[in-house]
């Protein structure tokens, strides 16, 4: 594995970690957040590198990558940055896996760049925030009330989409909210990736979430763009994952041409630490048929 930063064609540098074992076969993981830093993917892309090339990288003005412009920001310029990655790497063509936010980009990108894109997969996405943030809440609402946390100010969240949720949640007590957000623990081997963003690294992705958090284009419904996409894609969800709502995995089965739908059993919405080995090998089996 290598660590390096990769420069932009507008000279931003983008912190990029390469597992390359020479395979015939690279495989992309964007991370969620938004704002998580590629550490929490570190785990399961050690897994998949004794198979496939593995990409991984902080987007623009998340922890170690260059700070974000907050003039003229865009998802053009988040989706314009992979194709610059893949460009700079010399890849021809790879196979893209988005989990949650990620899945966001992961589908923006494949649409944009579709001859670039050999499959796609989104694990536990998000095609449309405003969605995304009603399920949470209607699925959290009966473990918080339980717990006399839910209160008027949550559920009007609604109505700020991404912000209004984030907001509240980092008021709530942390048990509680890894007790719906992570209800399964995840495996020893991710533990030792989970390091602690330094203040700096925090501040600027701060930033970063704030600009994606406020930014229409996020909440808006995008299950028109599933339609677009004509490479095999597989969307991966854990049976208690509170992200990706039912109507959204409607909305994935009856727009993709070549889609193809798991549900996992007890795991939430971090498949590849809570499942890792199960993860794997679907991901491997798909990427291989």
């Amino acid at each position: 594995m290598t660590e390096q930063f990769v420069t932009m064609k507008d000279g931003t540098k983008i912190f990029t970690l390469v597992y390359d074992g020479g395979f015939d076969q690279t495989l992309l993981m964007l991370h969620g957040g938004p704002g998580a830093s590629c550490d929490y993917l570190r785990y399961p892309a050690k897994l998949l590198a004794q198979h496939v090339n593995v990409v991984l990288f902080d987007q623009r003005g998340v922890r170690r990558s260059d700070a974000i412009e907050l003039e003229g920001f865009d998802f053009q310029i988040l989706i314009d940055d992979i194709d610059d990655i893949k460009k700079a790497l010399n890849i021809e063509k790879w196979h893209v896996l988005g989990h949650s936010f990620g899945g966001l980009l992961a589908l923006l990108y494949a649409t944009k760049y579709q001859a670039d894109v050999e499959t796609v997969i989104f694990e536990c996405p998000t095609f449309c925030y405003s969605d995304s943030t009603n399920y949470v809440i209607e699925t959290i609402k009966p473990k918080l009330t339980e717990h006399g946390c839910f209160n008027a100010e949550l559920s009007h969240a609604k109505e700020h989409s991404l912000s209004g949720l984030f907001s509240v949640l980092g008021k709530l007590p942390k048990p509680v909210v890894k007790e719906f957000y992570h209800p399964f623990p995840i495996h020893d081997g991710a533990k030792v990736f989970q390091t602690a963003f330094s203040s700096e690294e925090s501040a600027k992705t701060k930033v970063f979430r704030e600009l994606v958090m406020n930014n229409t284009f996020a909440s808006e419904n995008h299950f028109e763009k599933l339609k677009q996409l004509s490479m095999p894609s597989l969307l991966m969800v854990g049976e208690y994952d509170a992200v990706c709502s039912p109507k959204q995995q409607e909305a994935f089965a009856s727009g993709v041409v070549n889609g193809e739908t798991m549900i996992l059993p007890n795991c939430g919405h971090t498949l590849h630490n809570e499942i890792p080995q199960v993860f794997i090998e679907k991901v491997l089996e798909f990427i291989e048929r």
